[in-house]
């Protein structure tokens, strides 16, 4: 393979897999859902194909410094169709967890301002009592390598597809039933009075009453392969890089970095993960400034894909 410089499956070392993106496969059961796919079509068992879901719930809001009312949270779940061994599923959802936080940190950027210096989180509903929490529940249907890529763009692609209710028309809390309503634009009926909640439009109704999620960060990650051979690690031509690895790969690499950029600034690195030795009997490589600067080099132009993918 490295003396060909192509692979197994007839890919260059640089060469990534089809990267498809459906984005409202469960348009009927979850508020926001995606298929990423890093298809192989000459053979449908070196693919991989995540499913990710988003549903929304109203809860308690959680008070910070930065959003003294309340803001939301992500809270991410992650299974596999089958059983595979090759996928420690803690450690997959704590670095989808890490990731997403990151955007939801970042919600500040994005917030609804009101008042002169009143700075509302985008998934606070009432302050101080209630918000919304988006639970992203991450279904793995096939493994053949690279599935923490896979994974965050499919949360991602289903964050985006998610409508989230407008809080500018006005938005009430029972307390009570724990139901929250609120006044669409344009929407002059009388309100009735039932003891203190005005009610109007139900939450469950769309239309102006919603829209879709805004992300002032656009994480989007590649994964990178090396393995030194021989018995000089510093040596350029001793050092093999391959993108979008496959599950055979991903065994016989000397190091595995994942590096995660903004979308809509590819310069910037919001995430990096180093882990060395995936196999058993494998060299372990030292890295080195230069490749860093590589990797950042590879990842800014998948980047600039997968936007393009993305907002297609």
């Amino acid at each position: 393979m490295l003396q060909s410089h192509s692979r197994a499956d007839g890919r260059l070392l640089a060469q990534y897999r089809k990267t498809t993106i459906q984005q409202g496969v469960l348009s009927k059961h979850a508020s926001g859902s995606a298929l990423v796919s890093f298809r192989n079509d000459e053979n449908q068992d070196e693919s991989t194909s995540i499913l990710a879901a988003v549903t929304l719930q109203v809860g308690q809001p959680m008070c910070t410094a930065a959003f003294p009312a309340g803001r939301g949270d992500i809270d991410v779940t992650v299974s596999s169709f089958k059983e595979d061994d090759s996928i420690n599923i803690s450690v997959l959802q704590s670095y989808l967890q890490r990731t997403l936080d990151v955007c939801a940190q970042e919600a500040l950027e994005d917030s609804i301002s009101t008042g002169e210096d009143n700075h509302y989180h985008p998934l606070l509903l009432v302050p101080a009592k209630a918000a919304i929490g988006l639970v992203v529940t991450v279904k793995i249907l096939q493994n053949a390598g690279n599935v923490g890529d896979a994974a965050l763009l499919a949360c991602i692609a289903a964050l985006m597809d998610t409508k989230i209710p407008c809080r500018e028309h006005g938005i009430s809390l029972d307390e009570k039933t724990g139901r929250i309503w609120w006044q669409p634009k344009g929407y002059d009926a009388e309100r009735t009075k039932e003891g203190n909640i005005a009610t109007g439009c139900r939450c469950s109704e769309r239309g102006e009453t919603q829209h879709k999620m805004r992300f002032p960060l656009l994480p989007l990650p590649v994964t990178v392969g090396l393995y030194c051979s021989e018995t000089s690690e510093l040596e350029d031509k001793r050092r093999n890089w391959l993108v979008d690895p496959s599950s055979a790969e991903e065994c016989s690499m000397s190091t595995m970095i994942t590096m995660v950029v903004d979308g809509h600034a590819p310069e910037q690195i919001l995430l990096l993960d180093f882990c060395p030795s995936f196999g058993e009997n494998n060299r372990i490589c030292s890295l080195r400034t230069k490749d860093l600067a590589l990797v950042a080099q590879i990842a800014k132009a998948r980047a600039e894909e997968l936007k393009r993918i993305l907002v297609a």
